[in-house]
């Protein structure tokens, strides 16, 4: 197996992933299970922010995080957005 399609396989694995969590995390009551929520968005807003600090780096481009979490939470459509 080429690298190239390698990396495909495993692009295509992690996008299925995504999918999957965000659709679970939908399924978090905000009103009965809110730490629970804000949590598991804050996990997947982590996984997110170091995607892109990683692509940055392998395209030599600068980045503006500082950090590999965001300071506020975003809401789980945006996350839907940006992940998507």
């Amino acid at each position: 197996m080429s690298a190239s399609t390698l990396l495909t396989s495993l692009f295509k694995y992690k996008a299925w992933a995504n999918g999957e969590i965000l659709t679970k995390i939908k399924l978090i009551a905000p009103e009965t299970q809110a730490a629970e929520r804000h949590n598991a968005i804050r996990i997947l807003n982590h996984t997110y922010v170091v995607d892109r600090i990683f692509a940055a780096n392998l395209q030599r481009l600068k980045h503006d995080y500082t950090a590999t979490n965001t300071t506020e939470t975003p809401t789980l459509e945006q996350q839907r957005r940006w992940v998507r």
